[in-house]
């Protein structure tokens, strides 16, 4: 009696990712066009045992008003698109994930350093979006490492992450920190402007560590929109500008301290125009005062130095404070040209 072995017939690999969560049943079609875009790398030795649960991000519906990036811990972790008459409970969602993780390793961070920050990207009315463009690090440079160096960097390799929507009126939204010489942008999705578009995105407290959407063919041919082009002068994050012009009320997103402390995070402008501007930490349930700039010649912004010699931005008021704080520096600024740089510059950090 003799044997002849074993052959080997067929042979199987498990997908990359076998653990993928969609928020709504996917048609074969779909999954066959789909390009996954890997942002981050997994904490697992083999990169396939984190589940990826995915939530859809929404382009070029009527009832779109803007977008809004959440960071924590200076990382990308969430994208949200803003309708007309949403709840914001989206908003606490995050709060209560970043307070379960924080109890969870008994962190002695500051509230400031371990609470969820959102800004707030407005589209203008009849705004559109044409591109949305990913940066995440050059697989040259992962190759290049080796895997027993490259695994403790993964929130470095977060940090490159960034996203931007091109509009359909030569803007680009960004939403990302400064982008570095060990970055690369690529075009993940591109429609027409008035036809409905979808990303896919796994927010996580860590970092968004994977995109999807429809493969986009010949994107790598899809010139880089200026702002993006490596060396050049105008740095979409740096370089953002709020004009003082025609303005016709102004919000406030004021945020409280772990002393007890109140600033103001962040501002949204809006325009007699319908258009509108926001800059500094914005999100809406923290939003609740509202300024009618109406016959207003001038505005006075009050700062205030906090411990450790941080400037904060205190007070935002349309007439001549009549109490005198001993604590805040007024100064007075016309409604027209640009908000002040600096003050931009101190609520960002």
């Amino acid at each position: 009696m003799s044997r002849q072995g074993l052959k080997l017939r067929s042979f199987a690999a498990a997908p990359l990712n076998p653990t993928i969560c969609w928020p709504y049943p996917m048609a074969p079609d779909a999954l066959k066009s789909m390009a996954y875009h890997v942002t981050k790398d997994s904490s697992s030795s083999l990169g396939m045992t984190i589940e990826a649960r995915m939530v859809a991000l929404e382009f070029n519906e009527p009832e779109i008003t803007g977008y809004s990036a959440c960071w924590y811990k200076d990382q990308l972790v969430d994208l949200h698109t803003h309708k007309t008459e949403e709840s914001l409970a989206f908003y606490r969602e995050l709060d209560e994930m970043a307070k379960h993780k924080l109890a969870k390793k008994k962190s002695d961070d500051s509230t400031a350093s371990s609470s969820p920050h959102w800004t707030y990207h407005p589209l203008n009315p009849g705004e559109r979006l044409g591109q949305v463009w990913l940066r995440t690090k050059k697989e040259a440079d992962e190759k290049d490492t080796p895997e027993d160096e490259r695994r403790p960097k993964t929130s470095d390799t977060a940090n490159e992450t960034a996203v931007v929507l091109v509009t359909n009126q030569s803007r680009t939204l960004t939403m990302g920190r400064s982008s570095s010489p060990h970055s690369e942008w690529k075009c993940v999705a591109k429609e027409s402007p008035d036809i409905p578009m979808l990303v896919y995105l796994s927010p996580r407290l860590d970092g968004i560590s994977l995109l999807a959407s429809p493969t986009v063919e010949g994107s790598d041919k899809d010139p880089l929109p200026a702002v993006l082009v490596p060396g050049s002068e105008t740095d979409p994050v740096e370089t953002s500008e709020v004009s003082l012009d025609a303005v016709k009320e102004v919000q406030i997103c004021r945020e409280q301290s772990q002393k007890g402390i109140s600033s103001i995070s962040g501002l949204l402008f809006r325009y007699k125009d319908g258009s509108q501007a926001c800059f500094g930490r914005f999100r809406f349930d923290h939003a609740k005062e509202v300024l009618s700039v109406a016959d207003s010649m001038c505005f006075y912004l009050g700062t205030i130095y906090l411990d450790g010699g941080n400037r904060v931005l205190g007070e935002f008021c349309l007439s001549k404070p009549e109490y005198e704080d001993e604590s805040l520096e007024w100064k007075s600024t016309l409604w027209k040209g640009s908000f002040p740089r600096e003050i931009m510059l101190m609520m960002d950090n």
